[in-house]
């Protein structure tokens, strides 16, 4: 029979915090880097830390999705004309809050989604000695020095 590993209490303690923090998580709540060490020794423990990194990923995707589609709306009713708010004093630092915005979400969906360019297997790399050769050969032949 096969025993499966918990968590530690501190684990969960400590990934509870690392969770429900705002910004970063305070010095104080950080464990001892060999503690650490050993915690990450765990597959349990790595597997926790991957857990929650890939759904901090997708709250932080959700919501640069979220604030690109609010940005394009408010973009749309801005160059249309049909905003109330359009007559604000600065309306070009307004315009280029919410295009930064959206670039923001443009360029994070077109890193996430590039293809890795395929290389040709089996193709030797290029000799360079021997094309620095043949344009020397080249360069003679036409009578430059």
């Amino acid at each position: 029979m096969q025993t499966k590993e918990y968590l530690h209490t501190r684990q969960y303690e400590f990934l509870r915090e690392l969770r429900n923090a705002e910004h970063a998580l305070p010095d104080h709540a950080w464990p001892r880097v060999a503690t650490l060490r050993r915690w990450l020794r765990h597959p349990q423990f790595r597997q926790a830390l991957r857990s929650l990194r890939s759904t901090m990923q997708f709250e932080r995707d959700w919501m640069m999705s979220a604030s690109s589609s609010a940005a394009a709306r408010n973009l749309y009713i801005m160059l249309s004309e049909q905003d109330p708010r359009s007559g604000v004093a600065n309306p070009d630092a307004r315009l280029g809050a919410l295009v930064r915005i959206i670039r923001a979400e443009n360029l994070q969906y077109r890193d996430k989604h590039r293809r890795p360019i395929k290389r040709p297997k089996n193709v030797p790399p290029p000799n360079f000695a021997a094309l620095k050769e043949r344009l020397i050969r080249y360069a003679q032949a036409r009578g430059a020095k």
